[in-house]
């Protein structure tokens, strides 16, 4: 049964390998179009300032 899972997993991590040179080298031309620019006035990143508290943590946090 080690053996099938062993096996298994490799296939597994062959199949990775072979979808992540065929996405990255083999498939042309790329999905991400890197000729896309940003105007100089447009922030492509809002920045929000926030006040800071330090102190015990109280409640539930949820991830």
């Amino acid at each position: 049964m080690k053996a099938v899972r062993n096996v298994l997993m490799l296939f597994v991590v062959a199949g990775a390998a072979s979808w992540a040179y065929y996405t990255n080298v083999v498939a042309k031309p790329h999905a991400m179009d890197m000729s896309a620019r940003v105007t100089g006035n447009a922030n492509p990143f809002p920045v929000t300032f926030a006040t800071v508290e330090q102190g015990a943590l109280r409640g539930t946090v949820v991830y």
